[in-house]
């Protein structure tokens, strides 16, 4: 777990650990934890895989799952016109839901809607939304995979301090729904969130799990 100070753990990146939207731009990813903000004056990265190529250290990469002064941010690079590198940020609900020194569930559910078409973000805060945001066209969700580790905590840059405490980090290569968010928000565990096949990387106390299914 990430807690206020310099504290990250570093995942050794693993091509399971990318979301890849090449293909067809349709790329899906969940991710949910449990956060503990002891208050609101810094960036804490709730999980990032980045930089990718073309970004600097502060750049979101394949995906950047962040609370930003407390408003919880996706954000993704993308190659727009003329190649040059770009990201996107999304803030979805806008503004400050969370309260400092109480502990608090929040996720973030993508969905890839083509080559260029953009993405559909919904973020949750303790099971429920505050509102799905659509990014705009002209970029692909899950276009720049990288090989650099997925970080919590801290960005690659180290930029810090670190003003909150994390645990049951956990990532679905697919978009969970409603009632399976509301459900992990209850105490379901994310081990048994997804009954069919699918990726899941879990941070928590006893420390990182990995669990691979194949799809049949």
């Amino acid at each position: 777990p990430a807690s206020s100070g310099t504290s990250r753990v570093s995942v050794p990146s693993a091509s399971i650990l990318n979301i890849d939207g090449s293909a067809n731009g349709q790329a899906a990813m969940t991710i949910s934890a449990w956060i503990n903000p002891a208050n609101f004056s810094s960036y804490d990265e709730i999980a990032i895989k980045a930089p990718s190529t073309g970004g600097g250290n502060n750049f979101p990469g394949n995906y950047e799952f962040v609370l930003n002064g407390g408003v919880l941010q996706l954000g993704f690079q993308y190659l727009p016109a003329g190649n040059q590198q770009g990201y996107q940020f999304d803030a979805t609900g806008g503004g400050n839901h969370l309260t400092a020194g109480q502990w608090a569930n929040v996720a973030v559910v993508v969905q890839g809607l083509g080559l260029n078409d953009g993405a559909d973000i919904t973020m949750y805060i303790n099971g429920h939304s505050i509102g799905t945001q659509f990014t705009g066209t002209g970029l692909t969700f899950g276009s720049q995979i990288n090989n650099n580790p997925l970080l919590f905590g801290l960005r690659a840059d180290a930029n810090g301090p670190v003003n909150f405490t994390e645990e049951q980090v956990a990532m679905w290569n697919q978009t969970l729904d409603a009632a399976t968010m509301l459900r992990l928000a209850q105490g379901l565990s994310p081990l048994d969130a997804v009954p069919e096949p699918s990726t899941i990387l879990l941070l928590g106390l006893g420390g990182l799990l990995l669990r691979w299914k194949r799809r049949s």
